[in-house]
């Protein structure tokens, strides 16, 4: 058997998180209401403005992300993207899924090398669709695929939605 793996990297995970898409995830995993309200109080009661040098920049409203270096913002991330492995009819059907934080990998092991590049670019197609319904952004610079074998050099042909490959 042959192992393939596609090493994901999102773009700034943390900031593109949408406030009303996690509050509908917080929503379905069962917080209460009250907790509910008191999340959207603190996504959408948030301002922010830059400080440098003793100047300070008007405060302006943000309407999306989490903050990072919070106790609840690697939580709440992790709450916003822990359904991507859920979805096996609809997402990864004939691959293993692995999240942590913001690093996602997709991997699969069979007999050979197209079998596994059929597995992986169709489940690769679904989790960039999800991705782009939840709003984030895959970085493309940052992504790898990677094959795992006893022998020979062979590389993995998958490529993006729009056709640009896949570096391995």
């Amino acid at each position: 058997m042959c192992t393939g793996a596609i090493f994901l990297d999102l773009t700034k995970a943390f900031d593109l998180v949408d406030h009303y898409l996690l509050l509908d995830k917080l929503y379905s995993i069962g917080l209460s209401r009250s907790s509910l309200l008191w999340f959207n109080s603190y996504f959408h009661h948030c301002h922010q403005c830059v400080s440098f040098r003793g100047s300070q920049s008007n405060f302006t409203g943000v309407d999306k992300g989490i903050p990072q270096g919070s106790s609840l913002g690697p939580l709440l991330f992790s709450i916003f993207i822990n359904d991507l492995p859920l979805l096996p009819l609809t997402c990864c059907s004939g691959c293993d899924i692995h999240l942590y934080a913001d690093d996602t990998i997709i991997y699969c092991s069979k007999p050979n090398i197209p079998y596994i590049n059929y597995s992986l670019q169709h489940d690769f197609d679904s989790v960039q669709q999800w991705l782009s319904f939840n709003k984030l952004l895959l970085n493309k610079a940052k992504s790898y695929c990677m094959l795992f074998q006893k022998k020979d050099r062979n590389n993995l042909n998958l490529h993006f939605l729009d056709s640009s490959p896949l570096e391995n």
